[in-house]
């Protein structure tokens, strides 16, 4: 969601910035270049590919372009085709297409490019703008949630790729997160090397199952549906990343209230129907730690320490706003 958002308001600003008032049609082409994998991966590319359709939508841009990236390989040619074809903005998606993003933006400085999950490091082209996000705050939440309602005191996370640094950013926010609230959580990762293999992150998720983890975090976009079947048929708790594991944004919403859809497959849709329940008994014992925090005696606050006290009493609010994808129960 926070891609998405980020997305949208970055086509507005470059729009704004050429004197083009938003919504009046700017006639500016945009396109944008994907990840390895596919388009619908209900992840990555998929909100990404959302938040480009609903920013060109918004300045009155006509319908943009995507060019879905087969092999690591194809990057580069995939961004010329655009800059042939005389795009105006380019986004290209994904931390390992940086490389060529920024050789595609030297190359051509009349075109805007902007890389989700890319660094752009200084002397940066004034053409070129990486979308970076806080990974990290966004796991340790999740991480939060997983020491909070583990049993067995066992929690694992499966990722995508280590050379990925966004994905390494989650993970690690996420065990820091587990043990802010139980210092003995023992926290598994398995970095199964694949962004598209939703067997492997099924197979992965099998195997810390069968070793005692009772909740899972996946951060490995379409492998990561492999997760949650494996959590799905096992009864386990699972946590996406903050990008929804859900095929339309009209979805994500109905889940995030526990409503079941029509649409799903039988199985899944039956751990839906549950989902309301389960995420009240999660905001229930979210809110108990907090009472016990907020009653517990305080130290006095020195300079600035003032707000100490406020963060603590929101914690459980803070834990709730941080569940951009589903927790899911079956």
């Amino acid at each position: 969601m926070k891609r998405l958002l980020a997305i949208c308001a970055a086509v507005g600003l470059i729009v704004t910035a050429c004197g083009v008032i938003p919504g009046t049609g700017s006639g500016l082409k945009v396109g944008m270049v994907t990840d390895i994998g596919q388009l619908e991966d209900k992840s990555f590319n998929e909100f990404s590919w959302k938040g480009v359709q609903d920013g060109a939508s918004a300045i009155g841009a006509p319908k943009p372009a995507v060019i879905v990236t087969k092999d690591i390989a194809d990057y580069k040619q995939n961004i010329q085709q655009l800059v042939d074809q005389k795009y105006d903005i380019i986004f290209t998606v994904g931390f390992l297409i940086g490389t060529d993003t920024l050789a595609a933006a030297k190359a051509n400085p009349t075109i805007q490019f902007f890389g989700v999950d890319q660094f752009v490091a200084d002397p940066a082209p004034a053409n070129y703008q990486g979308l970076l996000f806080a990974e990290a705050q966004a796991g340790y939440l999740a991480g939060i949630v997983a020491g909070t309602i583990t049993k067995s005191g066992k929690i694992g996370a499966v990722g995508g790729r280590s050379d990925v640094p966004p994905v390494v950013n989650y993970i690690k926010g996420y065990e820091s997160g587990a043990k802010s609230v139980k210092a003995n959580v023992a926290v598994s990762s398995v970095y199964v090397e694949d962004f598209n293999a939703p067997d492997k992150g099924e197979a992965a998720a099998k195997t810390m199952i069968g070793q005692g983890v009772d909740v899972l975090f996946q951060v490995a976009g379409l492998t990561g549906a492999g997760v949650l079947r494996a959590a799905c048929n096992l009864r386990h708790w699972s946590r996406c990343r903050p990008v929804p594991v859900a095929p339309r944004l009209e979805e994500l919403h109905h889940h995030q209230r526990g409503e079941a859809s029509a649409e799903r497959d039988t199985r899944c849709g039956q751990a839906f129907q549950g989902q309301g329940q389960a995420d009240g008994q999660l905001h229930q014992r979210c809110d108990e730690r907090r009472d016990r925090r907020v009653g517990d005696p305080q130290p006095q606050p020195g300079p600035g320490g003032s707000d100490r006290q406020d963060q603590a009493g929101h914690r459980g609010h803070e834990v709730r706003q941080a569940q951009a994808g589903p927790v899911t129960r079956a």
